[in-house]
């Protein structure tokens, strides 16, 4: 049977219909008795399904459709499936039959009907190990106790037309996996067990279509963007400028890849970091440069004892802190660039209606400066950025800032918004041109019931996506920041713009 189940006496397309169109009759063709697959094919295509049989080889014992007469003598190595699909995040079954050769291959329990249970699935690299599914004591069908075992890319076929599952391959054989960036840690799947499509199920058609609407959330509302490493990379810059700071200090500079590992934690730590690693290297090297180091208080080449572990004084890093601002002010888009497709999916998500807000632990002049020069025709709801006064992420305080005026503005006509009048919007010196959520005179229709479910933060850091939980919203990571993906296991993580732009326009 083509992959669409063109079986006109089932009604898991007139469910699909009820759900996304409110018509059970969308996907049939007017007159006929049979269902249109091109639309059908579009449909899967945007909202990213994917179908297979549980398995391979059946036996009827009886003459009739029921489950109860129905003898599995292969079932599909549903673990080796997935791992040529290693994005999927959602794992549906429909009747009792199938649920019970699932449960069996991962070795969990059985959901309740319309409702998931939780499989941790060891990934491909991590093959040979003792992991199993939820609860550590399950393992494949026939495995060696993973979940997810290793592919034999030595026996693996090849990909047929770029599906894998309207081919119908050989049993229990699949193509190699696409060119998809594993994981490190354990992937998070829900298995769900819905209703059963049948019209032989006794439930009625509309109870069925409440059913399944919970594997279709609501689109998100609100996107909650962290700036550097997620909208724009400027690590080039951040680097010129702080070593432009130590290096007036007569201090070791350090390299782009050495700033990669410092940013993310606002200005001051950065430049703080930076100021610690330059003096233990010069410490290692046992080498003193001319002057001291911190702005002369110490006469020429005469430095502090215990060099090999100096204490940083809260007015040398300020020092430092303002050399930095002062260099970066004037230089800050020397390098700096957004990431490309970035400026083209922030327009698709703006046409689409979605509320969007910049959270960032960057000061807030600098904020506010780049995103009105890369993004100037986006209207932001918020850009928030470091003050004082205010906490750093991974604190929820700037989620609870966003949602607060995502849900009290508007942004027509606004233009870019940043949190703060008079001294409350300054960092170190730098102005915010902003005023407060509740200041503002312009009201959304709807837009009153914005709330942490509506919500989803952007980010490139393992920081980013602690202040999403820690302000009970939902994240999504990207792996073309500063972070690597070790670093960001465990969380959903779009590698590519296209990803993205999936992840959020059909989530």
């Amino acid at each position: 049977m083509p992959f669409y189940y063109p079986n006109w006496i089932n009604d898991f397309w007139r469910i699909m219909g009820l759900i996304h169109f409110g018509d059970k009759d969308h996907f049939t063709i007017p007159g006929e008795k049979r269902f249109n697959e091109a639309d059908i094919r579009a449909f899967c295509k945007e909202h990213r399904l994917a179908f297979y049989d549980t398995a391979t080889e059946v036996r009827r014992l009886k003459d009739n459709a029921s489950d109860a007469f129905l003898d599995v003598v292969t079932p599909t190595d549903i673990p080796a499936l997935l791992r040529q699909i290693p994005h999927c995040r959602t794992l549906v079954t429909t009747g009792q039959k199938a649920t019970e050769v699932v449960a069996q291959a991962f070795g969990c329990p059985i959901p309740p009907v319309g409702e998931w249970v939780l499989l941790r699935l060891e990934t491909p690299d991590q093959v040979g190990g003792d992991g199993g599914a939820a609860g550590g004591d399950g393992g494949a069908a026939g495995g060696d106790g993973n979940v997810m075992p290793g592919p034999d890319r030595s026996s693996a076929g090849p990909a047929g037309e770029g599906n894998y599952f309207s081919g119908r391959y050989p049993k229990n054989q699949f193509p190699s996996p696409p060119s998809s960036p594993s994981h490190a840690d354990a992937v998070e799947v829900k298995f769900w067990r819905m209703p059963s499509t049948s019209r032989a199920y006794p439930m009625p058609l509309e109870k069925k279509a409440e059913a399944y609407r919970k594997l279709f959330p609501p689109h998100k509302k609100l996107i909650l963007w962290d700036l550097d490493g997620t909208l724009i990379d400027t690590l080039e810059d951040l680097s010129a400028a702080v070593n432009h700071a130590l290096e007036l200090r007569g201090l070791p500079l350090h390299s782009v890849a050495e700033y990669r590992k410092m940013v993310g934690h606002g200005v001051r730590n950065l430049v703080k970091q930076a100021l610690e690693a330059s003096l233990a290297k010069d410490a290692s090297a046992g080498q003193a440069a001319e002057g001291n180091y911190f702005s002369g208080r110490c006469p020429k080449n005469q430095f502090p004892s215990a060099i090999t572990s100096p204490t940083l004084a809260d007015a040398d890093i300020d020092a430092a802190l303002a050399d930095f601002k002062e260099y970066y002010s004037a230089h800050i888009d020397v390098h700096t660039r957004p990431y490309k497709g970035m400026q083209e999916l922030l327009t698709e998500l703006q046409a689409r209606g979605v509320k969007m807000a910049v959270a960032s632990n960057k000061f807030q002049e600098g904020t506010e400066h780049l995103i009105r020069e890369f993004f100037p025709d986006i209207q932001f709801v918020a850009i928030l950025g470091n003050r004082p006064g205010y906490p750093l992420k991974p604190d929820p305080e700037i989620v609870r800032e966003v949602l607060a005026q995502a849900a009290g503005t508007g942004t027509e006509g606004q233009g870019h918004k940043a949190a703060g009048t008079g001294t409350e919007g300054r960092d170190e010196g730098c102005n915010s041109a902003g005023t407060r959520a509740e200041d503002q005179g312009h009201k959304d229709a709807g837009a009153a019931d914005i709330g942490p479910e509506d919500a989803i933060m952007v980010g490139d850091s393992p920081t980013d996506m602690r202040t999403a939980a820690n302000g009970g919203i939902d994240a999504v990571a990207v792996s073309w920041g500063y972070r690597t993906e070790e670093e960001l296991s465990g969380h959903q993580i779009a590698h590519s713009i296209e990803e993205l732009r999936r992840l959020l326009c059909f989530t």
